[in-house]
């Protein structure tokens, strides 16, 4: 009886939004955007696009191989752009109007007559917006699968992963459409207070980057600026004793002990060695007073979803950390030419350790608290529905 009610409330759940045509104008647009992957390739020239091959620097099979350029066209451009961008935003408009539809109009006293109750109905209505999701990205990973596996000779599981991640990134945002179409019963209200939402998340996900990346960066020139300074001083004491010894007699040269240069004689015989003391204590300093300030910023993320870091679960999953640094270096390699040797190998470390950073936090960080998040504004709306006067 109970499967039978949830059935019937699903079903016609479903065909509401199967009548909106954005489901299907969706799933095209999904399929258009396999097939331009399936006309993309790597050769050793560049990138090929059908029988046309686009020479491009560092991006070819003597850096990527083909296995790599299609996992990582899948994961940065399927997922980090298609999906969780564009499907997600048309997955909003399309389900946003589920709960206030169904609120608004008179289904609603019609549905709460019937001996079901209301968290189930509620919850019914909201798994079937996340249905909508796992469909479409059902649908895109299978066919990325079949194209992967056709064109670069791999066939990768790990794809389907994206299935569970993008799902879960799609219910950060469609719990807060959810309970503010709920509360006013408006869809225009519910999308736009959760595009100002998601919007809030970008921006907080982008000072998290943007912190991480300068904090890091500001370390690293200070550990390389502070190790010139060490062979600086070395070099100079050298170059120091070198020269008292061949300003001495000749007979004595051999046998006489020269002291050790005081550092004050260091530094004045080197003048670059207090310049870069200089610039390691700014970058210590700039570090030092960004730190508090991204603390801050990760405090703040703790209670509310991560977006960037659970799409990036699938990276950890598609690219391991020896593709990562291999990606790494091809990039430094690529940059070479307009910056001196010491400037790209201080970039290529601090990009290095930064992506590090965001890989190495905690699943339970990364979705533990987004899913707790969720849960705790799934079980207000839920309360709030069974409490509320229709």
């Amino acid at each position: 009886m109970i499967l039978t009610q949830t059935t019937a409330i699903f079903l016609d759940a479903y065909r509401e939004l199967n009548a909106k045509k954005l489901f299907w104008i969706t799933m095209l647009l999904s399929g258009l955007v396999v097939a331009f992957f399936a006309l993309l390739g790597i050769n050793e020239r560049g990138v090929s696009i059908a029988t046309y091959t686009m020479e491009i620097p560092g991006v070819n099979t003597s850096f990527v191989s083909q296995e790599g350029f299609y996992k990582t066209l899948f994961s940065s451009f399927g997922v980090g752009i298609w999906l969780t961008w564009i499907a997600t935003i048309l997955g909003l408009v399309s389900t946003a109007p589920l709960i206030p539809d169904f609120v608004a109009s008179g289904s609603v006293e019609l549905t709460l007559s019937k001996p079901i109750s209301r968290a189930r109905i509620f919850l019914t209505k909201l798994l079937t917006g996340l249905l909508f999701m796992a469909l479409q990205v059902s649908v895109f990973t299978g066919a990325s699968f079949l194209v992967i596996g056709l064109r670069a000779g791999v066939w990768e599981l790990g794809l389907f992963w994206a299935i569970p991640i993008v799902v879960a990134f799609f219910s950060y945002l469609y719990c807060v459409c959810a309970l503010v179409g709920l509360l006013t019963r408006s869809t225009i209200a519910a999308l736009l207070v959760t595009i100002l939402f998601w919007f809030f998340l970008f921006l907080l996900n982008a000072g998290d980057g943007a912190l991480l990346a300068i904090k890091t960066q500001a370390e690293v020139e200070a550990e390389r600026g502070s190790a010139r300074v060490e062979r600086m001083v070395q070099g100079t004491s050298r170059e120091l004793v070198a020269l008292r010894r061949s300003q001495l007699p000749e007979d004595e040269r051999e046998t006489a002990e020269i002291p050790e240069p005081t550092l004050e004689e260091i530094e004045a015989g080197n003048l670059r060695i207090t310049q870069t003391r200089e610039e390691v204590a700014r970058n210590e300093r700039l570090a030092r007073s960004l730190a508090p300030w991204h603390r801050g910023v990760l405090i703040a993320k703790t209670a509310l979803p991560k977006t960037s870091e659970t799409t990036e679960f699938l990276n950890r999953v598609l690219i391991s950390q020896a593709e990562l640094d291999q990606a790494m270096d091809n990039q430094a390699k690529a940059i070479q030419e307009r910056m001196s040797e010491r400037d790209t190998g201080a970039e290529a470390e601090a990009q290095r350790r930064t992506q590090q950073a965001v890989r190495d936090r905690s699943t339970f960080w990364v979705l533990g608290t987004s899913l707790t998040f969720v849960f705790v504004v799934t079980a207000f709306a839920t309360w709030r529905f069974t409490r509320r006067d229709f």
